[in-house]
């Protein structure tokens, strides 16, 4: 997930709207990726939808499912320590 925090560090208006949409596809789709293979749960229902996990170019095409669904339910694709751990360096780094 490396790509995530590299593209946070991109200075703003440096990218034209195709270069950053580009970059930001490419993103979703491995984040999507990743939960898909590392959370049972999000995989099932990614699966009850029909969604093909293959590489999108459409950001339409994209799962969105209500952040509701990942604070009720443990849609993590990592263990909760790491998650943790994950939340201070971005909190130390970012904000």
């Amino acid at each position: 997930m490396n790509e995530i925090y590299k593209f946070l560090e991109i200075e703003p208006f440096s990218l034209d709207k195709k270069e950053k949409n580009l970059e930001f596809i490419k993103i979703l789709n491995k984040i999507v990726s990743h939960h898909y293979n590392n959370s049972e749960r999000y995989k099932k229902i990614l699966d009850f939808f029909g969604y093909s996990l293959k590489f999108e170019n459409d950001i339409e095409k994209f799962p969105y499912l209500p952040i509701r669904l990942f604070k009720n339910f443990d849609l993590l694709s990592i263990d909760k320590k790491k998650y943790i751990q994950n939340l201070k360096f971005i909190w130390n780094k970012w904000l």
